[in-house]
This record gives structure tokens, C-alpha cells and sequence, in this order.
């Protein structure tokens, strides 16, 4: 493939020499250097040789990462920026890619090879020391998506609008039928034999179960040979015969059904197949954005991000359109994996991700968990107190004053993980215990209570005494500043708290953009530290 010219040793305009201008260790020389070392292979295996030359993909692929780390994020401000910022200029060659080739560039050419940018330069940092790859912190945040926060579509009131259009469609069906029941008793088989054998489809339609083509179709039959029963009608009966002015009044309403409400059942249709199985609402705007809770308060269109991070550099990170944010650790472990090719040595997170199924993966991969337990202030925290026992045998605790806790309801729990049986206890003789007080710490509570989860009750123990000890101590008071630090930079110093794109997969790419930005930021502040002894 032959490419536009691009020489960046040519920097000379009206005797202005660009590259003398830049400093020696400036972070756009370090973002050049970075990127020329590359293997970017794949990406210019995505260009061919007709046509005329395309400017060069790794002077594109660097135009739009530095711009990234800056903090501009549309491609019309990136291209002026190339045309009258010296840094860009120096970059490009002198090159001046509009910005429709710099959206092409970025959200066609970019989109499969920016997760390996990624990975590049998370290993660059591990491989110059940066990260320590024994401990990950992890937490997640929302962005608001490029989206009208009035543009919603709700499945509950989509499927309460559907049933209600249905429901007028089975009354009609119900009043066809009807007038066909009472023709046939009148008349039996000797004069509007088509009336009662052309119809039998209505009756055997189930219009709450039908789907919209169905009842489309089954509207359409109807009409036709309503139509031609009232034509052969019309041969032996007067102009004004009630018979047939029922049927034309039918007829009416057929039409009306044809016209509007198959079409607000094929919109309704259509928007229950944007919103899918796993989530409850959807932006007209981006179909793929969820409203959400954001961190401001509001309730608006928007995504959710999971990453992990080590000194405050993100390894690995995960988007996802769907609020529940526990049941996708798994995904952004495996994406870690993916990255730096083992999982890590221990994992520190807040309450949202503490819950059996993740214990259990945590487990089964070898990783120490400090995830804070989601009970972890409430009853089961407390039956952790030293001198409780379980019998399991008896199906009761006992407490340190040799009371017995005895099971009294089983409850049936599916959320976060696999469906199992909560089992219920409590104790009917607190009453002037030593211990009550310290054991109840609850004001409105005059027995104990505990309630006991056996699918992974050993593990929460286990993560409980990890939480509890001297390194579990000092791993929860960093977890705070490890990926807040990030989601602080990204939100308040790059002032990026909204997606300038639509889909899920572009919005995926533009925070991996922001990402790689991040991560390149860091290890230049960690190399400049290095060099001046800061």
C-alpha cells in the first residue's frame, strides 16, 4: 500500500523550524516515540493497495491519541487543532487530515486494534516496573451517554401500551365473532353459509399470545372475506338491511385497526426487541444506552464502566449497558487476564461486588478476595462474632452464652448468582444476656436474629478475616484512592463525563481512547520523576 508523504524531519514553514521548538522531553515526543515502537501490523492490514495513498495510519493512530490525552475529543476540534497547534503540526508531518478522515480513522479503521493499543502499553508500564501486578483494586462509574435524557423507552409501559392495543384488537375479534354465532343460530347452513365457514380463523386466534405479523395478517383475511360476504349479500338482501350494515361497520373497524393499531404494535415490537431480555429501559436516541442512576443524581441515558487498577494505572477495563454491577466482575477479570495473561494475586473491592457467585469465582481462580461482603454491617457480620457456632447437623447456632438460635424460615433467593435457600434463625431468650448488647447492636431489635446463606457461607467467612486483617487494612484504604484517582482524572481533569459518540461499541472505543491516554499520561510523569529525581 503506498501512503501520502510523511516526513517528519520536513518541518520547516516560513523558516520556522517546528521541531527545534519542541522540547527535547516534551510529552509529545514520548507519545510519538511510544507509538512508532508499535506493532500495528493488523491496522494497516486494513488498507488496500487501489485508490489513491491514505495518509498514514500510525501518524493518524498518534493524531488522535495525543489528542485524547488533551483532553479534545471531536474530530473537527482535532483536525483545527492539526492545522494551527505546533504539537499536532509536528506529529502530522505537516499532514492536514479533515476531520470526516479522522472520524473514519477513529471509529472504522481503530476499532479492532485499539484494545491491543491497550494491552501494548499496560505491558509497557508492567515491563518498566510501574504496576504491581500482586494486588488489583477494582470499582466501577456511570457516563452519561450521548443521548436526550427525554428520549426514554420503559419495557414496563411498552408492554402495558401493547397488552392495552391487544386487548382491542381481542374485543374486535370478540364482536366478529359474536355477530358470526348469532347469523349462524338464526340461519343456520341455507343463507350466510360463507359467514360461518370463512371465519374460523378469528376464533382460533390467541391475540395475547399472537405476534403482530399474525394479527396483521389475520385483520387483513377478515376484511377481505367480510367483503365478499357483504358483496354476495348485497345480491339478495336490500341497501339497508341491518345484517349488512353490521358487517360494513366491521369492516370499518378492521380498517382502523389495520391502520393504527398494527402499526403501535409493530412499535412496540420494535422497541421491546431494543431493550432485550436484561434490561428494563432504553434511549430513543443511543438504543444501546440504559437509563441509569448517574453519580450526579439524575436519572438519564448512560453506561456503565468496571476497571481495574494498579498505582493508578488501569489494567483492565469493562463497559456494559446493564446496572448490575456485581454480576460483571467475572467479565472484567477474564478482560485482565486477557491483558496481562494471569489473574492477580489478590483483589480489592467495595460492596458491590461481595457477593457469593463472585467469592466463588474469586476462589476458584486462586485470588485472594478482600471484597467487601455486601452484609458485611448487618447480621451475618455479627454472627462472625468469636463463640458462635454452627451445628449443622441440629440445623441451629449456638451463641457464646450457650443460647440456642434455632431456624424458623427458609427463603428461596435467586439474585446475584444461582437460585438457593436462606436460612433464618433466631434465638427467643436474649433477655437479660450478658452479651445482648454487643450482639444486638440494633436499637429496634430485642432477639437475635441471623440469617445464614450455605452457598459460599465459608468463603464470606474466609473474606471476612481477610478484610479484618493487618494487609486487608491497608489494601481497603488504598482501594479508595486507586480507581477514584482515575475516575477522577478522566471526569474533572479531562472534563470528560459524556460520550461524544453512539453505540456501545463506539462509546467501548472512546473510553478505551481515554484509557490508553491515561495510562500513557502515567508512565510519563513516572519517567520524567525517574529521569529528575522527583
Amino acid at each position: 500500500m503506498n501512503y501520502r508523504e510523511y516526513n517528519q524531519a520536513q518541518t520547516d514553514i516560513f523558516g520556522l523550524d517546528i521541531n527545534a521548538k519542541i522540547p527535547e522531553h516534551h510529552l509529545v515526543r514520548f507519545v510519538n516515540d511510544l507509538i512508532e515502537k508499535m506493532d500495528l501490523s493488523k491496522l494497516y492490514a486494513q488498507y488496500s493497495y487501489e485508490g489513491s495513498p491514505a495518509y498514514n495510519p500510525k501518524m493518524m493512530l498518534k493524531i488522535i491519541v495525543y489528542a485524547y490525552i488533551n483532553g479534545i475529543y471531536t474530530c473537527r476540534k482535532i483536525a483545527k487543532a492539526v492545522r494551527e497547534n505546533i504539537n499536532f503540526m509536528w506529529l502530522a508531518g505537516n499532514n492536514e487530515p479533515d476531520f470526516r478522515t479522522l472520524n473514519t480513522f477513529a471509529w472504522t479503521r481503530c476499532k479492532d486494534i485499539l484494545v491491543d493499543v491497550f494491552k501494548t502499553i499496560v505491558l509497557e508500564a508492567a515491563e518498566r516496573g510501574y504496576l504491581e501486578l500482586n494486588s488489583c483494586f477494582i470499582d466501577g462509574t456511570t457516563f452519561r451517554a450521548n443521548a436526550n435524557q427525554n428520549s426514554y423507552i420503559w419495557k414496563k409501559s411498552t408492554l402495558r401500551y401493547q397488552q392495552q392495543v391487544k386487548d382491542r384488537v381481542d374485543i374486535l375479534f370478540g364482536k366478529i365473532n359474536k355477530f358470526n354465532e348469532e347469523e349462524q343460530l338464526l340461519y343456520g347452513d341455507q343463507d350466510l353459509r360463507e359467514l360461518g365457514t370463512q371465519l374460523e380463523t378469528v376464533g382460533a386466534l390467541n391475540v395475547k399470545e399472537a405476534s403482530t405479523e399474525e394479527i396483521a395478517k389475520t385483520l387483513d383475511q377478515t376484511s377481505t372475506e367480510l367483503k365478499t360476504v357483504v358483496e354476495q349479500l348485497r345480491k339478495v338482501r336490500p341497501a339497508n338491511d341491518s345484517t349488512v350494515k353490521k358487517i360494513t361497520s366491521l369492516i370499518t373497524e378492521i380498517k382502523r385497526a389495520c391502520q393504527q393499531d398494527v402499526k403501535k404494535l409493530q412499535k412496540y415490537e420494535q422497541q421491546l426487541k431494543i431493550i432485550g431480555e436484561t434490561r428494563n429501559s432504553a434511549s430513543k436516541t443511543d438504543n444501546d444506552a440504559t437509563f441509569i442512576h448517574l453519580k450526579d443524581g439524575t436519572l438519564a441515558p448512560g453506561y456503565v464502566v468496571s476497571i481495574a487498577t494498579s498505582n493508578q494505572f488501569v489494567t483492565a477495563v469493562h463497559m456494559y449497558n446493564v446496572p448490575h454491577e456485581a454480576l460483571e466482575y467475572t467479565n472484567l477479570m477474564d478482560v485482565y487476564y486477557e491483558n496481562l495473561g494471569t489473574y492477580p494475586q489478590k483483589v480489592v473491592g467495595d460492596a458491590a461486588y461481595g457477593i457469593p457467585v463472585n467469592l466463588d469465582y474469586t476462589h476458584n481462580k486462586n485470588i485472594t478476595s478482600y471484597l467487601k461482603l455486601q452484609d458485611y454491617k448487618r447480621d451475618y457480620w455479627d454472627s462472625l462474632l468469636p463463640g458462635f457456632v454452627y451445628e449443622e447437623s441440629k440445623e441451629q447456632w449456638i451463641c457464646p452464652n450457650g443460647k440456642i438460635l434455632s431456624l424458623y424460615r427458609e427463603e428461596e433467593f435467586s439474585a446475584y448468582g444461582p437460585p438457593r435457600i436462606l436460612k433464618h434463625y433466631i434465638c427467643k431468650d436474649c433477655k437479660d444476656c450478658p452479651f445482648a448488647r454487643k450482639c444486638i447492636p440494633y436499637k429496634n431489635k430485642s432477639v437475635k436474629r441471623i440469617t445464614y446463606d450455605p452457598y459460599g457461607s465459608s468463603l464470606k467467612k474466609e473474606t471476612a478475616n481477610n478484610i479484618l486483617s493487618e494487609e486487608g487494612q491497608k489494601l481497603r484504604k488504598r482501594r479508595c484512592i486507586e480507581p477514584e484517582s482515575v475516575f477522577s482524572f478522566i471526569k474533572w481533569n479531562n472534563k470528560f463525563n459524556r460520550f461524544t459518540v453512539r453505540s456501545l461499541s463506539k462509546c467501548r472505543e472512546q473510553l478505551i481512547l481515554m484509557l490508553i491516554g491515561h495510562n500513557i499520561k502515567k508512565i510519563y510523569n513516572a519517567t520524567m520523576a525517574t529521569m529528575t529525581g522527583t
